[in-house]
């Protein structure tokens, strides 16, 4: 039997195709790993669900040292600030003690915990970039106001105001 070499795949000539051993290629070995590893570790998310809202209050610190560092991670590339990332994390999970009791179970628990930090983390970034752009008093208000403005060669390029279109009009009058 002789095989047939190019340079990214090895082929054999059909005859012995189909006594040959087909091999997994590492790629789909790896997917099939992680599927299986993902179905392990939602089987033990769910478990840690069901204990939790049967009363043991060890499972919700099981799931919190399971994802503490992951929440973390996301919520400080997020705000980019260490100490409010590990004040959004503590809310991740004070809002899941609360609600996990409501937990379907659609997605995944580390999706849903996920979903909340994130929701908390964009919360948090704009109402700190809301409050730099308001007056924080009235007088910086009437300030603001009494300003005299800029002279056009010293203030950037204002784009063109954009007027609403109007409605055609009717010919018949």
């Amino acid at each position: 039997m002789s095989v047939i070499t190019n340079s990214s795949r090895t082929t054999m000539p059909s005859s012995s195709r189909s006594s040959a051993l087909v091999t997994e290629s590492p790629l789909t070995l790896d997917r099939a790993a992680r599927a299986a590893a993902s179905k392990s570790e939602a089987a033990l998310d769910a478990e840690l669900v069901r204990r939790f809202n049967a009363g043991d209050d060890a499972a919700f610190i099981e799931i919190m040292n399971r994802y503490q560092r992951k929440i973390f991670t996301i919520v400080l590339g997020l705000l980019r600030n260490r100490a409010d990332a590990e004040e959004i994390t503590q809310d991740t999970f004070i809002r899941a003690h609360r609600g996990l009791s409501r937990f379907r179970g659609d997605s995944s628990l580390a999706t849903w915990l996920h979903r909340i930090a994130v929701n908390l983390a964009r919360n948090r970034y704009w109402y700190f970039f809301r409050r730099r752009r308001t007056p924080r008093s009235r007088s910086t208000a009437r300030s603001a106001t009494t300003r005299t403005p800029r002279s056009p060669s010293s203030s950037r390029p204002r784009r063109p105001i954009r007027r609403a279109k109007r409605p055609p009009v009717n010919s018949r009058r």
